[in-house]
Order: C-alpha cells, then sequence, then structure tokens
C-alpha cells in the first residue's frame, strides 16, 4: 500500500510531469482508496417495532467491520441486551465474551451468541433515551483466525449511566457472510443499526 504525499504546492507556469501526476494523483488517490471506510448496509427502524435485524451476503473483500448502533429497547421488560449472531449460528459454547464496566468485570463466559454486548433503555422511560455502540470485527474472512471482536457502549438512564467495553470472538474459522443484531423485546423506532467494511 502507497503512503499519502503531502500535496505539491503549484506555481502559475508550472509544467505537470508524468512523475508528480503519479505521485500526487494516482498513488494519493489510490492511498484514499486503499484507506477508505464503506458503508455496506443500514437499517432504521420506523414505526414499528422490530426485533432483530440482519446483515446479508457480507462481502469479504475488507480488512474489518465494523457496527454502530443508535438504539433504545422497544420493551418495558427489565433488560433489554443486544445480542450479535454470525452466520446463524446458535451452536452452544461458540461464542466467548468478555466485559469491563462500572464496578467491575463480566467473564470470560461462553454462550451461544455474543450477548449482552449492550443494554438498552427501555420506552419505560421518558423521554425515550437512545443508547451509543460500535462494534469493530476482526478477521471475519480469514479461514486461518477466528473472528475477533470489540467494542464500547454507553448506557444513559434517568439515575445513572452505564458505560462499557468488551471484547470477544466467535469459535469458528469460516467467513463470516451474515450478522443478526437482535434485542430482547424489540427496537424502539428511531433506532438505527449501520454495517460498515474497513479496506
Amino acid at each position: 500500500m502507497a503512503d499519502w504525499t503531502t500535496s505539491k504546492t503549484w506555481s502559475v507556469g508550472d509544467t505537470v510531469p508524468a512523475a508528480d501526476m503519479n505521485t500526487y494523483l494516482r498513488d494519493n488517490t489510490q492511498y484514499l482508496y486503499d484507506n477508505a471506510v464503506v458503508l455496506l448496509d443500514s437499517y432504521e427502524v420506523t414505526t414499528t417495532n422490530v426485533g432483530t435485524i440482519t446483515f446479508d451476503s457480507i462481502s469479504g473483500d475488507y480488512t474489518s467491520l465494523e457496527l454502530r448502533v443508535r438504539a433504545a429497547g422497544g420493551t418495558s421488560a427489565t433488560t433489554a441486551y443486544v445480542n450479535i449472531r454470525a452466520n446463524n449460528d446458535s451452536s452452544t459454547d461458540s461464542y466467548r465474551i468478555v466485559k469491563w464496566h462500572n464496578g467491575g468485570t463480566n467473564g470470560p463466559q461462553n454462550h451461544s451468541s455474543f450477548v449482552y454486548l449492550m443494554e438498552l433503555t427501555r420506552d419505560g422511560y421518558t423521554p425515550q433515551a437512545f443508547s451509543a455502540f460500535t462494534c469493530r470485527i476482526h478477521g471475519y474472512s480469514d479461514t486461518d483466525c477466528y473472528t475477533t471482536l470489540e467494542g464500547t457502549y454507553l448506557t444513559a438512564y434517568p439515575v445513572n449511566i452505564i458505560g462499557q467495553l468488551f471484547t470477544g470472538y466467535y469459535l469458528s474459522y469460516d467467513n463470516v457472510t451474515s450478522l443478526e443484531i437482535g434485542v430482547a423485546g424489540n427496537f424502539y423506532p428511531g433506532s438505527k443499526i449501520s454495517l460498515y467494511g474497513y479496506r
């Protein structure tokens, strides 16, 4: 991958040699392309509560993926946890997760999905507050290693704020071609889940 070259300052009457065109136009354009972050898909909950959002046919052309979530829980239940499942794989102990949060650590834990990655505020709270969540997914198209993920989330309640860091891996060498993002209850209208690819 070519490095970025600081742009040249041109003067009136300068000629443009081929070497400069290759360096400042071709190579710098290639650098921007190689380091691009591409929006692959996005889903926004509108008027109907949705319990699960799935991104299918994920291209393997990227070095990593990132989920960006702005969401609230459309349920008055005591918990509204978000979980992620790869390739619709719900096998026992297929996922391992560790979490660090206000006041302690959870894990490592084995699950049938990446569970409890984010706790959403719920529709019992007024006004409805939205939680923020980012999750990087590494090695998803590399069949020589497990797919790993790491991320952060922040949830604000009327009386406290919960922040959390997490990391984990999917115990499979398969390419990840689909991701299912689910929540206990439903995603509240206005929730938005986007998937990005990093070249």
